[in-house]
């Protein structure tokens, strides 16, 4: 038979790695770009020209493909302006 070996058990050490992964998994997500993003320009300035956003949401329905709601558009260009 053959010996066994032991194995050196750092408790310690294993409990600082199992609590870094948690702190990894407890982090928050990000769960990538509008798909406003690549319309904001164009959506700025068709808010600077004095439309709503219900307007805003029907261009981009009509013109883009894009189903939003108003209240989409009003977070994401808040959002980016800070």
């Amino acid at each position: 038979m053959q010996k066994q070996q032991q194995i050196q058990l750092d408790p310690a050490a294993e409990i600082a790695k199992i609590k870094a992964l948690r702190a990894a998994a407890r982090r928050r997500c990000t769960w990538g770009k509008s798909r406003l993003t690549k319309h904001r320009a164009e959506l700025e300035k068709l808010r600077g020209a004095g439309g709503s956003f219900a307007d805003l949401a029907l261009w981009l329905r009509k013109e883009k493909r894009i189903v939003v709601e108003r209240s989409t558009v009003m977070r994401f260009l808040e959002k980016q302006n800070g």
